[in-house]
């Protein structure tokens, strides 16, 4: 139930009692038959206000409709008993009128408007020849007036209550239109705030919070939060950046800060009326760590670029006379006798040739435009068997226990052949961290359509810093590494639309997860 409606029920007896009661008191001779119909009025009005708390339970219209064609009735029986024409209590017919355009509008003010006339003109009318039924010492107001000013008063104020129904009909009709109006604004006004995906708090000249939008959750405090001061909602990060607000900052302010590794671009604009005078500031947010990332992205691509056709550059001005020392070191080797001492020397030679011819063919990889020669369905549990069984073949491996848990037989996935060297490069990692002696454990998930290998050491670790930077080219923790490894394996992994994420603890071991697309929804056994 409306408030307002409990105010017309509780207000209507205290105003009778206030308004007639008094007056009775005060101007009229009462006597006990008196005192018994002011009651009678009084207690007429209470019990109005019951009729329209019970009506009101059953429907709203109906109980408002029904009390104010009570509240007619009951202002012209006070009418009749305070001398018709001459009492000063015509004055609660405007009242009724204009409470009903309040509650009913246009439609109500107009027929309480007709009910007040038509009621009105009747009570004039008996109270004009039937006088004899009120007692003398209750008719306050009963001197004699002519007939013809009877009808002048009477017509002139069933007028003026037709002016004020079709006056206060005007008002409500003007109130609802604004209403609605305003109604259409703050859906607007909503739709285009909560359309704006950045946090938003408003705070009026002295720092009192008045607005935040479901965005602003991540710095702001829990608990309460309109009307407290901006020092005691904002998040410590937030606050030490902003500093001081109040009514002497003029001047739009702008920020960037980083919190928990998400970059923010924030705002500090003044509101401000015609006449350039302040009332508040609008705090706005930006996430910005797309932005930051992307342009990172950018600069390690052209960087990548210009170490690409460095490397291009250098495989072929090296390759070809390291090609000839290798040749002619072998054919001299090939003429030299089994016991000659210099053997050991060209047989070092020969060696550390072929060591820089490696890294001139990763070089000459990392300049390609493409890692992936041809995407194309790979078998995916064969090609890790098999990465497996040579490596546990080789003698570096003989102190790794290499634990391959899968659930499925086989998984087809949209991969190339340099996944293997993608698995090498990863597994080797691996035993490395641990110095070559430890654990391996590699087990794979499906999950919608993608499948997860994950390559879990307990090696020595790395730390955050180091996990951002090492797919970068060049960045080894290894003495003598080049870091290249990591970086092909992401390209390659990249160019088959797969992902690699690296999770490290310093000193309890990492988790290297590979997530490959399935072939289709038959992919796996």
């Amino acid at each position: 139930m409306k408030r307002s409606y409990l105010y017309l029920l509780l207000n209507r007896p205290m105003a009778i009692m206030l308004l007639v009661g008094i007056e009775f008191i005060f101007l009229g001779n009462l006597k006990s038959s008196d005192v018994l119909i002011l009651i009678s009025v009084i207690l007429s009005a209470i019990l109005i206000s019951i009729i329209g708390y019970i009506l009101l339970k059953v429907k709203e219209g109906i109980s408002l409709y029904t009390q104010f064609a009570l509240d007619v009735i009951l202002s012209s029986v006070i009418l009749y008993l305070t001398g018709g024409i001459e009492s000063p209590y015509f004055i609660l017919y405007f009242i009724n009128i204009i409470v009903s355009s309040i509650f009913l509008f246009a439609k109500g003010s107009f027929i309480v408007s007709a009910i007040s006339i038509g009621l009105f003109m009747t009570t004039v009318f008996l109270r004009s020849k039937f006088r004899m039924f009120v007692p003398e010492s209750f008719l306050i107001f009963s001197s004699s007036i002519p007939s013809e000013v009877i009808f002048i008063r009477a017509y002139t104020y069933s007028l003026s209550f037709f002016m004020v129904g079709a006056l206060s009909a005007y008002v409500s009709e003007r109130f609802i239109q604004g209403k609605r109006n305003l109604q259409e604004i703050k859906i607007t006004l909503n739709d285009i705030i909560s359309g704006i995906k950045n946090a938003i708090i408003t705070m009026d000249k002295n720092g009192y919070i008045k607005y935040v939008n479901r965005f602003a959750g991540d710095f702001i405090k829990d608990g309460e939060i309109l009307n407290r001061k901006y020092n005691e909602i904002l998040k410590p990060d937030l606050l030490s950046k902003i500093g001081e607000i109040n009514d002497s900052i003029s001047q739009d302010r702008n920020f960037e800060m980083e919190v928990k590794e998400q970059f923010y671009d924030v705002n500090i604009n003044t509101i401000q009326d015609g006449n350039n005078e302040i009332l508040g500031y609008n705090l706005i947010i930006f996430d910005i760590t797309d932005k930051k990332r992307n342009i990172a992205k950018e600069k390690e691509f052209e960087r990548l670029q210009i170490i690409s056709h460095l490397s291009a550059a250098i495989t072929h001005e090296i390759g070809n006379p390291l090609a000839s020392i290798k040749g002619a070191t072998e054919v001299v080797l090939s003429d030299m006798g089994k016991d000659d001492e210099r053997r050991e020397l060209l047989g070092l030679i020969l060696k550390e040739s072929g060591r820089l011819n490696d890294i001139v063919n990763k070089f000459r990889h990392i300049s390609r435009e493409n890692w992936v020669e041809e995407v194309k369905p790979v078998e995916l549990i064969d090609s890790l068997k098999y990465i497996i069984d040579i490596l546990e073949h080789n003698k570096l491996f003989r102190n790794i226990n290499i634990d391959f848990n899968c659930k499925y037989n086989s998984i087809i996935v949209k991969g190339a052949d340099e996944l293997k060297e993608v698995f090498t490069n990863i597994i080797h990692n691996a035993a490395q961290s641990m110095d070559y002696t430890g654990d391996i454990n590699i087990q794979c998930k499906e999950e919608r359509n993608t499948v997860m290998i994950s390559i879990k050491d307990n090696g020595k670790g790395i730390n955050n810093k180091m996990v951002e930077d090492i797919f970068k080219p060049y960045f080894s923790m290894k003495k003598g590494g080049l870091g290249l490894g990591l970086t092909i394996s992401k390209q390659i992994m990249d160019e088959i639309g797969g992902k690699i994420d690296i999770v490290s603890i310093p000193e309890e071991g990492t988790v290297v997860t590979l997530t490959l697309r399935l072939e289709n929804e038959d992919s796996y056994t």
